[in-house]
């Protein structure tokens, strides 16, 4: 059994942070927080937000009044619908377009500010965003049990929860897990 209130605990930190950057790798990878310059494994540069969420096991999506704008499934083979420089004829492919486009430019901006969040028996994720936006993961198809990673950059903490449970500590999401699982 999860103890939500501690996943939920963890997760604070990011609660009056903008949402910074959002992209794939194994998963989709939500940052928080103020991008500051690093090192990828390849030893290039580049920047890493305060907080990372990534979304290992979990579909994902992202609504606002009650409509999807994006979601997981919004990409194949790499690309997006809303790259194009165009968006479609058709009226509501054209409105999602411009929406999805609206979105991501705000997160490439830091204008969306997490303003609460909620972790569910199945380890879904509900972030509230500033202008009424929401960040919501949820089981993938026949999977009962979202997986995500959680890395708070500030106190080099981590956190990957899992259906065995979460395991806290200071670990990459690619190793095992070194510690023990949180005792409830």
């Amino acid at each position: 059994m999860l103890d939500l209130q501690h996943l939920h605990d963890l997760l604070q930190p990011i609660v009056g942070e903008p949402l910074s950057d959002i992209y794939r790798s194994v998963g989709q990878v939500f940052e928080f927080g103020e991008q500051r310059p690093d090192t990828n494994k390849r030893g290039e540069a580049i920047t890493r937000g305060d907080f990372t969420l990534k979304l290992i096991a979990a579909d994902w999506r992202i609504v606002q009044a009650g409509r999807v704008i994006l979601g997981s499934s919004d990409r194949t083979n790499n690309e997006s619908f809303f790259h194009d420089d165009e968006p479609s004829d058709l009226p509501f492919d054209a409105e999602a377009w411009r929406l999805g486009r609206e979105f991501l430019g705000s997160v490439e901006e830091a204008n969306l500010v997490v303003e609460a969040i909620e972790v569910g028996p199945f380890a879904d994720v509900a972030i509230q965003l500033s202008n009424g936006f929401k960040m919501e993961s949820f089981g993938s198809s026949g999977q009962d049990f979202d997986l995500w990673w959680f890395h708070n950059r500030r106190t080099d903490v981590s956190c990957l929860v899992s259906p065995s449970g979460p395991y806290i500590g200071k670990h990459s999401e690619r190793e095992a897990p070194k510690i023990q699982p949180h005792e409830e």
